[in-house]
């Protein structure tokens, strides 16, 4: 077992944590539940074996989170906005022990910023200032994040040309979802309920079709459909123009 001081530069653990926080950060906004999920195992791994707590490169790398609520609330659906929001907060709070508290580990070592055990004078105010600023960060970047989405949802239903209303029901609403939808993904969703294939969506559109994949994977999460099937269907009752092929 490493000693605190041969952790506190550098640790294979804090690279590890490093990667695990990068892929949390890339797939925040197409696959929210699973970053959730990836950061909650990073997050109890930690708290459980010290090792990968302590270092400067582990401590540094928590500014990685920042963006994370952000990017959650800006492309989550409505339905799960309030359990992210949740798992936000016992995030921010489990980032507040991990910088604070000494013994929160099977090892019991003591291993914080301050490296003081529990009876140190000055470690309950360390623990409530860092526990404020870490739940007062991330509460705020949701707080942009959902500004953000509210804004693109306004527009949507403003001035998008995707949408159009039937004559005989002008209520029609847009499928539920489709303002998380970024400007490409709209497109592809379009061809999409055109009935196009992955591969003619790839020839109209110029890319890939492993990248028409990944955004046809992204629009299902988005819209919370499961198929292909019911994308065509929310389309066709949300009054959403078809571009032919």
């Amino acid at each position: 077992m490493p000693l605190r001081s041969d952790t506190f530069t550098g640790s294979p653990y804090a690279t590890i944590t490093v990667i695990g926080l990068g892929l949390v950060f890339a797939s925040a906004r197409s696959r929210p539940w699973v970053a959730v999920a990836m950061l909650g195992v990073i997050l109890v791994c930690q708290l459980l074996f010290w090792p990968a707590r302590f270092s400067q490169t582990g401590w540094v790398a928590y500014l990685i989170l920042l963006p994370v609520p952000y990017l959650l609330a800006e492309s989550s659906p409505v339905r799960h906005r309030r359990w992210l929001l949740a798992s936000v907060i016992a995030g921010a709070l489990a980032v507040a022990a991990l910088l604070t508290l000494p013994s929160l580990s099977m090892s019991g070592v003591w291993g914080t910023i301050n490296g003081q055990p529990w009876d140190a004078p000055p470690l309950w105010p360390d623990i409530a200032t860092w526990t404020v600023v870490c739940v007062a960060a991330a509460l705020g970047m949701w707080a942009l994040g959902s500004r953000s989405a509210r804004a693109r949802r306004e527009d949507s239903t403003s001035a998008s040309p995707l949408v159009k209303t039937a004559p005989a029901a002008p209520s029609i609403a847009p499928p539920e979802g489709l303002d998380l939808l970024s400007p490409r993904e709209r497109e592809i969703f379009v061809l999409v309920a055109a009935g196009m294939t992955n591969a003619e969506i790839a020839r109209r559109a110029f890319i890939a079709e492993t990248t028409v994949k990944s955004h046809v994977s992204s629009i299902l999460g988005k819209m919370d459909a499961s198929s292909r099937s019911e994308l065509i269907a929310q389309a066709h009752a949300g009054g959403l123009i078809g571009t032919g092929r």
